[in-house]
């Protein structure tokens, strides 16, 4: 008996939704990590005005995104936010971020234990308003800041060193602003952001300096009116940026550049259609390739409403796209943060207004902190098995029937 299996499409990977959580925050989530225990630290603020209780919150979860504790943090001023997060080598967390508790606003660092009670907050004052975009602990147990200051009529990028403690050891200024901070394989330093080019525009800036801070390099990457929030070193000693270039039509793709050890372009792409599209977070990933987490088709609909998609994009080692997808409903959602989780999946964090309840449904009033998990499984294929048959004579007569029959539906 003969038979034979058609296969009426090709073998792929898609992205599958695991599950997804919304957490009444009235605000967004800007930074998530996955946590030892393989739950979920994330971080971020709110945007309802609750005079008298602090604006920024830490948020842990277990493994399925189940919220098992929820802190909040800061002064009398509810305007203080959380950009950044990380666990700590001692099972607690680190976060930064503004404080207006103090003054007009001061860069803000907050250690807790890993309950999330806090053993110590700092503020950094360098006059006007500063705020902190992002922070990691140091190999040695400290921790490096990187933020901008906002004097009368400029701004400069910041980059400051604490110890284990929080206190400064040292402090950095640079032309432009710093949007991420990573440690080297070198033991200095990666800042991304933007700098003005004579007062036309912003570049892409990319500074590496040595341990002690002090620059070693720095490059910018032309566009028109472009934004890097991102930054990653690669497996080969290189950068990949995560940002977005504008177009002279108002509209916004997702950029990526990928450069060489010394910060030299090697390739760059893309992505996007014909609306406001951003990349706001990048991770290299165990194949090699790229996770790009943002949002897609940003619309202004007239005062304060926004409609967006939640956007994650795949790639390939060469910035080749493999998949993409969009989440949300038809509120504004958006993703900040991305990271590929010890299983292979990745965990993602934002903010919803789809799924948020009450008056606080746009972006400008605050929605619900979001929290995402994705799975990458191999598309269904579809096969088609032909009939037995007795003898190869009545398989290939049967062949050539099948053909005829096409081919009169073609005519």
């Amino acid at each position: 008996m003969l038979s034979m299996i058609f296969t009426t499409g090709s073998a792929s990977v898609i992205a599958v939704e695991q599950w997804n959580r919304t957490f009444d925050s009235g605000g967004q989530a800007l930074s998530v990590q996955q946590t030892e225990d393989n739950g979920y630290i994330f971080t971020g603020y709110t945007t309802r005005y609750n005079p008298g209780s602090g604006g920024t919150w830490l948020i842990k979860t277990d493994i399925d995104g189940n919220m098992l504790w929820k802190k909040t943090y800061g002064g009398w001023n509810p305007t203080d936010e959380a950009h950044s997060v990380q666990q700590t080598m001692d099972g607690g967390y680190i976060f930064t971020g503004i404080t207006y508790s103090h003054g007009a606003g001061d860069i803000w660092l907050v250690k807790t234990d890993a309950a999330g009670n806090e053993i110590w907050n700092r503020n950094f004052d360098f006059g006007g308003v500063d705020t902190a975009n992002s922070v990691k602990q140091t190999g040695e147990g400290g921790y490096i800041i990187v933020g901008s200051n906002h004097g009368s009529g400029s701004e400069g990028a910041l980059l400051i060193k604490t110890d284990a403690n929080g206190n400064q050891q040292w402090n950095k200024s640079f032309e432009g602003f710093a949007n991420y901070v990573q440690q080297t394989s070198d033991d200095g330093y990666i800042i991304v952001g933007g700098t003005m080019r004579e007062g036309i525009g912003l570049d892409v800036w990319l500074v590496k300096t040595n341990t002690s801070g002090n620059k070693q390099w720095e490059k910018a990457f032309k566009g028109n009116d472009v934004i890097a929030r991102s930054v990653v070193q690669t497996k080969d000693g290189g950068y990949m940026i995560a940002g977005w270039i504008s177009s002279f039509t108002s509209s916004y793709d997702a950029w990526l550049i990928k450069t060489d050890v010394n910060g030299n372009k090697e390739w760059e792409k893309t992505f996007g259609g014909t609306g406001r599209d951003f990349a706001q977070s990048v991770q290299q990933t165990e194949d090699g390739g790229y996770i790009i987490a943002g949002l897609t088709g940003e619309e202004f609909k007239g005062g304060d409403t926004v409609e967006a998609k939640a956007w994650l994009i795949k790639t390939d080692i060469e910035g080749n796209k493999k998949w993409e997808k969009t989440f949300g409903g038809d509120g504004d959602d958006r993703f900040s943060s991305v990271q590929q989780t010890s299983n292979g999946s990745y965990i993602m964090a934002g903010q919803t207004t789809s799924y948020s309840a009450g008056a606080n449904v746009s972006f400008f009033k605050g929605g619900n902190a979001w929290l995402v998990k994705v799975s990458e499984e191999p598309e269904v294929v579809k096969t088609k098995k032909i009939p037995a048959f007795e003898s190869l004579e009545a398989l290939l007569l049967f062949i050539i029937l099948l053909k005829i029959k096409r081919m009169r539906k073609v005519a």
